[in-house]
């Protein structure tokens, strides 16, 4: 079953699970040596300006998902302190159904996006793409009831793509800026 992980609660997880203290170290040094490479400023720049859909190389926009589509994908921004393991373990055990989740749409239209913010308590009602990561539902389904389908990484982090790809085949990883292909094409 797609994006179902090895066990779908936290209820019964360490909260340090040694399992992906080795990913997450593996992982922290990619992302280390992304920022020395770009220097800290410039890295989390390039995330925020991709987040807006922004090649921060050429500064032109790249294709984004049309808001009539990317509505109807359940999201969830992984933008936070501590992303990576946070990241890690929403992956490997799951959405916690105990505990408060927000989610908000992947995209919304541009017409919706005040009335949508203020509904969703998010910046123009869309789930933040700003982090590491958004995961998503399928098309037309939520993320607390049919779990992750899709990992978007945001193309700053572009490098621990393939590890996460191998330790977590339930899941279909994409950069964010693959969004429109991706999610167009399942939504038509």
């Amino acid at each position: 079953m797609v994006g179902k992980p090895e066990s779908f609660s936290f209820n019964n997880a360490p909260e340090n699970n040694n399992d992906l203290s080795d990913l997450e170290k593996e992982l922290s040094a990619k992302i280390s040596a992304l920022i020395f490479k770009h220097g800290r400023s410039s890295f989390n720049d390039d995330a925020f300006m991709i987040a807006k859909g922004i090649n921060p190389e050429t500064y032109k926009p790249f294709p984004e998902v049309d808001g009539k589509i990317g509505k109807y994908y359940d999201a969830h921004g992984i933008a936070k302190l501590d992303q990576l393991n946070s990241l890690l373990k929403i992956l490997k055990f799951g959405i916690k159904k105990d505990k408060t989740f927000y989610t908000a749409p992947f995209k919304v239209e541009n017409k919706n996006k005040a009335a949508m913010g203020a509904a969703m308590g998010t910046s123009g009602g869309e789930a933040y793409k700003e982090g590491i990561a958004t995961i998503t539902s399928g098309f037309k389904k939520t993320l607390l009831d049919d779990g992750i389908e899709h990992v978007f990484i945001n193309d700053a982090y572009k490098d621990i793509k393939e590890s996460l790809e191998k330790h977590f085949p339930q899941y279909k990883f994409h950069l964010l800026t693959e969004q429109k292909k991706v999610l167009e094409e399942l939504g038509e």
